[in-house]
């Protein structure tokens, strides 16, 4: 696994943090992980060479669409279907959210 936060990177590596509740998640993952005979190596990436990643976990689609080449995978969007489908993501993305930090 690849990521930009060196928090998460050190917490996957060592399987240990002193927060209880991340603690709680670590157990998880390592029992899953026994179960089916599989690991998880974390790798930290420099934000500046995770610019595209980065940009899409603030939200920053304008950031986005000027980093990102033409997708040859999707159809080419004009200013308003990226606009329509950037609105779209945002609203599935603060409908993911619980109401309170404790239930998130």
């Amino acid at each position: 696994m690849w990521c930009d936060n060196r928090s998460v990177v050190a917490i996957i590596s060592l399987k240990h943090s002193k927060s209880r509740r991340k603690m709680d998640l670590v157990r998880s993952i390592t029992l899953l992980t026994l179960s089916y005979s599989f690991t998880i190596n974390a790798t930290h990436i420099p934000e500046l060479t995770n610019a595209i990643a980065d940009s899409l976990s603030r939200f920053q689609m304008d950031r986005f669409w000027a980093l990102t080449p033409q997708p040859l995978s999707l159809p080419a969007l004009s200013p308003h279907q990226r606009r329509s489908s950037d609105s779209l993501c945002a609203q599935h993305f603060h409908a993911s959210f619980a109401p309170s930090k404790k239930r998130t």
